[in-house]
């Protein structure tokens, strides 16, 4: 095992395998996002976790916001992005219109 967890003869094609169970291999606390940026070994996320669930829950409310601001963010664009598609469409229609009669003056 590359982090010398103790497990020996451990084939190449079974590496990966392990180091998604290897109790030293570095994890993320489940809470990153929120904003713990604690850098743990697996053996160690249980305890973390139970040690930190205050710390973690304090977390949650400004996570919050940040989702909610950038949905906001998301929702003008979005709504620009409609307008934008809207206006595109009426010039579509108008070319196409004047297309057609473009074509029936040809003929």
């Amino acid at each position: 095992c590359p982090n010398a967890c103790g497990i020996q003869a451990i084939e190449r094609g079974d590496i990966e395998a392990h180091l998604l169970q290897c109790p030293l291999e570095t994890v993320e606390c489940d809470f990153l996002h929120a904003g713990c940026n604690v850098g743990l070994v697996r053996k160690d996320l249980e305890k973390h976790m139970e040690e930190n669930t205050q710390k973690h829950v304090a977390l949650v409310p400004a996570l919050t916001l940040r989702t909610d601001q950038k949905h906001d963010q998301l929702q003008k664009k979005l709504e620009n992005v409609e307008k934008q598609q809207e206006h595109l469409q009426k010039q579509h229609d108008e070319l196409q219109k004047k297309t057609y009669e473009n074509e029936a003056k040809i003929k």
